[in-house]
């Protein structure tokens, strides 16, 4: 499943990919983060 949506992605899934620019730059397991961390993870990410 393909989704920006953070919240969805760890409640569906068993792992959460991040793409930045079309390229796979983290992968997580859902359990290993809090709904927050996973989004400051992926804020992280995508900062400039």
């Amino acid at each position: 499943m393909a989704t920006h949506d953070l919240f969805r992605a760890k409640e569906s899934g068993t792992r959460v990919g991040i793409m930045r620019h079309g390229k796979l730059v983290a992968v997580h397991g859902t359990g290993e983060f809090s709904h927050a961390d996973l989004e400051r993870i992926y804020l992280e990410h995508m900062h400039d």
